[in-house]
């Protein structure tokens, strides 16, 4: 086995416990009822690791045509899956930092339709400037960057909307730092 296939078995017998321990915790503390889209994506992370592993590890075993193929597939499958719900979370998590707002609909009806438009006007820069060929994923590299980009821009203004919240909500700020920290990981990655 090569270096590469160590690395990433032992990525996913690290990342796959570390995503249990953060389930189990959420279940725990039944705080998955406080933060249901936190649940959700910690599931769906998960779910996508689990699914994707056997055909990552195939493609690096095997590098034929066919096995870069069915792991692009489900590897771009999974990450449209994430790239919903990282904006579904970010969105719920303005709306419960904005409960005391006055204005509060019109901000998150604001924040929803942004990111909606400029969501696709990536997406449709992205497959012209790649000039998208049926089946061909390349413009899905740039679009997603994008996506986490605005992410963590969203991620860091409702960051600093808690910073500057007269009641603190430590909790709700230490979980948007860490999402913050990943989006732009996940960006520059």
């Amino acid at each position: 086995m090569g270096l590469k296939l160590w690395f990433q078995v032992a990525m996913y017998v690290v990342a796959v416990p570390f995503e249990l321990m953060v389930i189990a915790v959420l279940l725990r503390g039944r705080q998955y009822r406080r933060y249901p889209f936190i649940f959700i994506y910690a599931v769906a992370d998960l779910l996508t690791t689990v699914i994707e592993s056997p055909f990552a590890i195939k493609y690096t075993l095997e590098s034929t045509l066919q096995a870069k193929r069915d792991y692009s597939w489900v590897f771009w499958i999974n990450e449209r899956i994430m790239q919903v719900l990282v904006l579904l979370l970010v969105i719920t998590l303005v709306y419960e930092a904005t409960k005391d707002f006055r204005s509060r609909r019109t901000l998150l009806t604001g924040i929803v339709c942004v990111t909606i438009i400029l969501a696709a006007i990536s997406l449709l820069y992205h497959m012209h400037e790649t000039r998208l060929l049926q089946g061909n994923f390349r413009y899905m590299t740039p679009w997603t960057r994008d996506l986490n980009f605005g992410a963590a821009i969203l991620d860091m203004g409702l960051w600093a909307l808690l910073i500057g919240s007269h009641r603190k909500n430590r909790k709700l700020l230490l979980i948007t730092g860490a999402l913050g920290i990943q989006f732009i990981g996940a960006a520059i990655g």
